[in-house]
């Protein structure tokens, strides 16, 4: 068992095996589709055919499956109880119940276990593992458990979901953040914000591949990147810079202050945490208008690479997957 690449989580839920007939077989126990993980380690579904459209020889290329499971039923329980909502005060995750609602939040049972939910542009869920009593379940690493429920997606802001809704243009500065806890924090702070998040993880773009069109119909003038202070923020970040970049839109990655350390949040910055889980006690380095004089501050971001689309270097990802994808299987 091993981490799945297309969601957030910290616990191993991917199990990958070799089928009878040579196929790599993957099976995300969070329920995250196979074109998601295929797409995550850098590959296609067509990777798994010939030119011509039939399938390879096993041992000629990688072949990938997965066990279809039905979707969890989810049974909607009505809104976030006055406990959850003073939970996430607590932990300084939001400020104010209407947080919640900016992100159109529902108290969920799946999998026989209540949850937070947060609907995702095209009908799934993202789930937050805070029960009715505000009671929090961990990973080993002492991180709140995450799930998707459908495909890897996005959830967006209410500004961005009602222009979805009704096909306008929104022409403003839009924020690209990395997780549904920097989303809740940013609107926490800035309850206007236009901002979207993938629910895939930092190096994610399966959800803004998916609603491609939708919001190149936003006609954004510009998008700010923000994402956490690690390797995988930083090469998550240049990642969604190249991918707006391709819809000719400006774009600016906001580099959060050094201050708050290592893996540092937008939460971090604007709200701060509690000390909880033996780690010390954060507090917020920066306001709204900070952050808004940070986004203003920031370069535009320009390529200084090959294009993701170009056949060479596409193909050179396409074999350390396939090798690191090997690897694992050997394992």
């Amino acid at each position: 068992m091993t981490k799945c690449p297309a969601h957030d989580d910290h616990s191993p839920s991917l199990s990958v095996a070799e089928g009878d007939d040579g196929c790599v077989l993957l099976n995300c126990h969070a329920g995250c589709a196979v074109e998601d993980m295929v797409a995550e380690i850098g590959l296609e579904m067509r990777d798994s055919f010939d030119d011509d459209g039939t399938t390879t020889r096993a041992g000629d290329r990688m072949r990938f499956t997965s066990e279809k499971k039905p979707e969890p039923e989810v049974e909607d329980l009505g809104a976030p109880t006055a406990k959850q909502i003073a939970a996430l005060i607590a932990s300084r995750r939001i400020r104010h119940p209407r947080d919640l609602d900016a992100l159109a939040a529902r108290r969920l049972r799946v999998w026989e276990r209540e949850w937070l939910g947060f609907p995702t542009v095209g009908g799934g869920w993202k789930l937050v593992a805070v029960d009715a009593q505000g009671t929090p379940r961990l990973d080993e690493g002492g991180t709140l458990i995450r799930r998707n429920i459908g495909k890897v997606s996005l959830v967006v802001s209410s500004a961005v979901r009602m222009a979805f809704e009704t096909g306008h243009a929104i022409l403003h500065r839009a924020f690209d953040v990395e997780g549904e806890s920097d989303m809740l924090s940013l609107i926490a702070c800035m309850p206007d914000a236009v901002a979207l998040t993938g629910t895939g993880g930092a190096g994610s773009l399966a959800g803004h591949d998916r609603h491609r069109d939708q919001l190149a119909a936003l006609a954004l003038a510009e998008v700010v990147i923000v994402r956490d202070l690690d390797n995988a923020g930083r090469t998550g970040a240049a990642k969604a810079a190249a991918w707006w970049h391709g819809l000719d839109v400006t774009v600016r990655i906001l580099a959060l202050p050094a201050a708050l350390g290592d893996k540092g949040d937008l939460r971090d910055y604007l709200l701060g945490r509690p000390a909880m889980n033996a780690k010390t006690a954060v507090e917020p380095l920066g306001s709204a208008a900070d952050l808004e004089e940070l986004a203003a501050a920031a370069p535009a971001w320009s390529p200084s690479k090959p294009a993701a689309d170009d056949p060479q270097s596409r193909g050179s990802r396409r074999a350390r997957s396939i090798r690191r994808f090997h690897g694992s299987r050997a394992r």
